[in-house]
Parts: C-alpha cells; structure tokens; sequence
C-alpha cells in the first residue's frame, strides 16, 4: 500500500536525519510521531475531498430548520464565539513572541452572516458547529463557567460530562466504513485536540495516586498548544502538539517534576521534526495525490485506534474539584465576541 511505503519513508528519513537518544528515550517511539505526521497529513487530504454544502442544506441534513432564523443565529453566534476565542489565542502569542499563527486568523469575510448565508461549509466544518450546538459542556469549559462552583453544580457538571461521555462514545458505533472511520475518527481527534477533556481527566485521575504530582504542569506539557520557535534559519516555527493517541502513556514523566525537563526536550524536538517534515510540501502533494480514503481507513484501524479508547469518566467529588481548578488554569480568559 502506497501510505504504508510513505510512513516507512518518513520514519526512515526521522532515524537517519533527526534521531536523537534524548528524544527517543521515552514510550514515544519513531514510529509513534511517524504515525503522528501522518494523521496530520492525512486531514487536509481528507477535508479537500469533502464538496462544501449551503448551510441550508447541512440544516436539512441535522434535522434544523433551513428558514428559522433562530437556528441560523444561534450558528452565527457559535462561530463568532469560536473566532473570538481563537482571536484571543492569536493576540497572547504576538504579545508574547511577535507572531501570530496563521490558523488562528479570522476568515477573509465580513461577517460570520456572511459565512452562514453566503458560503459553504464541509461536513466536518458543520459537524463541529453540531458538536458546539449539541454539548453545553465545550462552551462551559472555554468560558471556564466550569470551573465556578456557583455556576455549574457538581450535578450539572457530571450531567454536562455524560452528555459528552455519551456524544463521543457513539462515533465508535457510527463508523461502519472508510470514511465514516475517517471523518468519526477525525471528529475525536479534533475534540481532544482543541478542548484535551479527556487528557486533563486523566491528569487529575493520575495525579491522585502520584506522590507530589502537579496535574497543571503535566497537562501544560502534554496538551501542548501552539509552540513558536526559531528554527535555524531564524524564522519562526509555528506547530501543534497533536499527539492526541499516544500522550497520556508519558503521563508518569510528566506528573515526575524530576523526568519533566526531558520530557519537555522531547516534546520539543518530536515537534521540530514534525513540522520540519511537514514543511516539504511535497509529501503533503504526494499523501494526497497518490492514497485513498481505504487506506486512510485501514491506517486508522491498525496504527491509529482512537475511536477504540474509552471515554468514559467517573466523578467523585474530589476530582470536580480538581478538574474545575485545572480547567481554571488552563483555559484563557476569553472575552465576549460582539453582540449582532
């Protein structure tokens, strides 16, 4: 198969030109970036073969009414909350670094109206407004609503958690074929890639048996976020750590504050490879020119099984508490996007 032959080369081209001990001395194997890089390469090929629909016609497709105002400004509002929060993402790494990172830019449109009307979106891109719709909990936390006892309960906050619990666990059941594995797959790695709910649960769940863990420093390391670095050249690098499969099996080196200082080496270095590889334009062209959605399926069924991961979380009270606090801390303080 022709996307087992470009993960081979990839890891080849890893060992001979960026193999280092020191970032390989971890449960974080080659193989295990590798696989990384290629889900990351997979998505933009995936997402181009998906025709972009009218809004009116993804209404249809979920059951919304096409007509209903209501619906349509209820979507142009999770839009702009989404945009308002990425916006604010964007300003914290200029101030910080004095670059901004091109995927958190706002659309060359003039109004979200614009988008929901005017435009088109894919299936995921659609989904994803769905999945904001459908689970008050994404909001909640974002908002860090979540972390305030006086306004999330513990009874709605194990509600809201067994709401999302019960969404995400139905994507295992909903992928019956190639591109339902795909596009189910992708919905669960882009949950966890943007929110981390289940990685900061088990940075709390962890933390409890861990002598001296720090649940923050941990889930800090491990979500990642947005990086920017100098590369040799001085130019900035800008990356994502999405190692969505694989980051809780470093929960031990990151909960240790002793091993957290090459761990932070190795997150370090396996992103510079990343985005180093991922910089040849050539291999995104040739992943997405030369593979097919059944091998994009059967690489997710035998080298990325995330939809077979458990994704259900139990609530004793110590751990809302302990959750509330992380969410507290590692969630921005975003401002409200502006009323229409």
């Amino acid at each position: 198969m022709r996307l087992d032959e470009i993960r081979e080369d990839i890891a080849k081209t890893i060992r001979k030109d960026f193999y280092n001990p020191v970032i390989f001395c971890t449960p974080f194997t080659v193989e295990d970036l590798t696989d990384c890089i290629i889900m990351e390469l997979i998505k933009p090929a995936f997402e181009a073969t998906m025709k972009k629909k009218s809004i009116r016609s993804h209404f249809r497709d979920y059951g919304y009414d096409p007509d209903s105002p209501s619906d349509r400004m209820r979507f142009s509002r999770r839009l702009s909350y989404a945009q308002a929060y990425r916006n604010r993402q964007n300003e914290m790494l200029v101030s910080q670094y004095g670059y901004g990172h091109p995927a958190l830019e706002p659309e060359d449109m003039e109004t979200m109206e614009d988008k929901l009307t005017g435009h088109g979106l894919t299936a995921m891109q659609f989904f994803e407004l769905v999945t904001m719709d459908k689970l008050p909990l994404l909001q909640n936390v974002v908002n860090k609503r979540l972390a305030d006892t006086h306004k999330v309960s513990n009874d709605s906050f194990r509600k809201m958690f067994a709401e999302y619990d019960a969404y995400v666990s139905e994507f295992k059941a909903k992928a019956t074929d190639d591109f339902t594995t795909v596009f189910y797959t992708y919905a669960l790695y882009t949950l966890e890639w943007r929110y981390s709910l289940d990685l900061l649960y088990r940075c709390v769940e962890a933390a409890e048996t861990f002598p001296g863990a720090d649940a923050f420093c941990a889930a800090t390391l491990l979500a990642g976020g947005l990086g920017l670095f100098p590369d040799n050249f001085g130019m900035p690098v800008t990356t994502e750590n999405r190692f969505i499969l694989h980051r809780t099996k470093l929960l031990p080196q990151a909960l240790d504050e002793s091993s957290r200082p090459v761990l932070r080496a190795v997150i370090y270095g396996c992103n510079r490879i990343k985005f180093l590889i991922k910089r040849d334009r050539q291999v995104a062209a040739v992943v997405a020119e030369n593979t097919s959605l059944a091998e994009w399926a059967d690489f997710m069924r035998r080298r990325y099984p995330l939809l077979d991961r458990p994704m259900l979380h139990e609530w004793p009270n110590n751990r809302i508490r302990a959750y509330r606090k992380l969410v507290s801390q590692m969630f921005l303080d975003s401002p409200k996007p502006p009323k229409k």
